[in-house]
């Protein structure tokens, strides 16, 4: 990590929900109230990363960290189809699960219902935008969700892992690789989004 990195990070992700609001005023599109939603706690969790492995100590860490691909995955859908209630349902679901898991000191119960979250947000964020550029219904330039989505699967699953008490990754690995992670996702998601729809209105 060089000096400095996780204030580029916290940086690029707050100009990157700026670019989210910018998107909303001129689209109006309720998905991009999503994307706003989960670019917003990408902040908040790039703000929690400073501190470094005690962010992991941090109560609300894993919660945030699982409401930025949560909120997402929910503006991909949005933005596809009309099942995007479901889905924020579900998002919910999970949630009061980890939290029932938190509170009651079954980690196992907390780590499994996060893991599920981010795997399942995930995979709407890689093979969503996959299946509609296939179908030619959105630019190629999409794929680039799909690249941004597969990040933050990789650094949500390596949380989760630690958080249940079983790391797939040494907890300084996944420390030092969280911020370009986080950065590189956001990155490639807004660039993916937010290009395609400029080129579905030209």
């Amino acid at each position: 990590m060089f000096p400095g990195e996780e204030w580029v990070t916290l940086a690029s992700s707050l100009a990157l929900l700026y670019v989210a609001i910018a998107s909303y005023k001129w689209s109006r599109e309720a998905s991009a109230l999503w994307v706003i939603a989960g670019l917003g706690f990408l902040f908040v969790s790039a703000g929690l990363a400073i501190s470094g492995l005690e962010a992991l100590e941090n109560p609300l860490t894993p919660f945030i960290g699982a409401l930025y691909p949560g909120f997402l995955a929910s503006g991909i859908i949005a933005a596809n189809t009309g099942y995007w209630r479901p889905y924020v349902a579900f998002v919910i679901a999970m949630l009061a699960l980890m939290s029932i898991g938190k509170a009651s000191g079954v980690e196992a119960l907390m780590g499994a219902s996060e893991g599920i979250l981010h795997s399942v947000s995930g995979l709407v964020i890689i093979f969503m935008p996959l299946y509609y550029v296939y179908k030619k219904i959105s630019p190629s330039i999409s794929v680039l969700v799909s690249v941004g989505g597969l990040l933050i699967s990789i650094g949500g699953v390596a949380l989760a892992s630690i958080a249940a008490g079983s790391p797939l990754l040494p907890p300084d690995l996944v420390i030092s690789i969280l911020h370009p992670v986080l950065f590189l996702s956001a990155l490639t998601i807004s660039l993916g989004l937010y290009t395609s729809r400029a080129l579905k209105g030209a």
